[in-house]
């Protein structure tokens, strides 16, 4: 409790004037009050760092010199660190295209082939803090072309696949999430004299986002693309296109 008591007299050697930008007011179990802003809270020995405004030096001290509103505070400020940091919490993702069915006319004028895709979106918590009651939800975008004008002309339909779930990220651990699937189609005109145009389906991407409510109430998220390329915006909307 010594040590305790004198990191504190330090801190309070150092006090300056009313906080701004990152820093903020901060209070101790006795009610005396500094100005600082936190540099990193270490969740193994419950120690937070932090600098004194107008100082240039950091102190580390036992995050139990301060209120217990202070001390929420330094939980949930390292709990968003840690969520929006792109090293700490990670997701990557594969794209699996399964055949379905191969289905062709009688007469062999035409085939069509029906896919299955699906992701494996794999998230990495490298955090010693274990993400609750995170908000995964994920939208997966594809076009279909379908015929129109008596099957003589094509147009594309544009369709998403939306998903929401909860999950907990444990932290130093990985979670694996296979999405919902996806059908889509290919249909080739064989004999040159029927008369209708070849149609094709494609995957384009998916976007995720993760949302967490922090110990303080607040919520926060993140947003991955895979491929980075894909242009289409997020959408919490589903618009499934039928196939032909």
């Amino acid at each position: 409790m010594k040590t305790i008591y004198i990191a504190l007299s330090l801190i309070m050697g150092m006090q300056v004037m009313a906080a701004s930008g990152d820093y903020r007011e901060f209070t101790d179990a006795q009610g005396r009050k500094i100005t600082a802003k936190i540099v990193f809270y270490n969740v193994d020995k419950d120690k937070v760092t932090i600098q004194l405004k107008g100082q240039r030096s950091n102190k580390t001290v036992p995050i139990s010199i301060f209120s217990n509103e202070d001390q929420q505070y330094i939980k949930s400020w390292s709990e968003y660190q840690d969520f929006l940091n792109e090293r700490v919490l990670k997701a990557s993702f594969k794209r699996f295209k399964n055949k379905d069915e191969n289905n062709s006319s009688s007469g062999s004028s035409w085939e069509r082939k029906n896919y299955d895709c699906t992701f494996l979106i794999e998230l990495q918590n490298r955090s010693m803090i274990d993400f609750k009651n995170v908000k995964c939800e994920y939208v997966i975008f594809y076009d279909q072309e379908h015929t129109k004008n008596n099957n003589t002309m094509k147009e594309t339909r544009k369709g998403t696949f939306y998903t929401s779930k909860t999950i907990d990220l444990n932290s130093k651990s990985s979670k694996e999430i296979r999405t919902e699937k996806v059908n889509i189609h290919h249909y080739k005109v064989v004999a040159t004299s029927y008369g209708r145009p070849d149609l094709e389906g494609e995957i384009l991407g998916i976007r995720l986002k993760l949302t967490l409510k922090t110990k303080s109430g607040e919520s926060i998220s993140r947003e991955f693309a895979f491929p980075d390329t894909l242009k289409r915006p997020w959408t919490s909307k589903t618009k499934n296109v039928e196939l032909y």
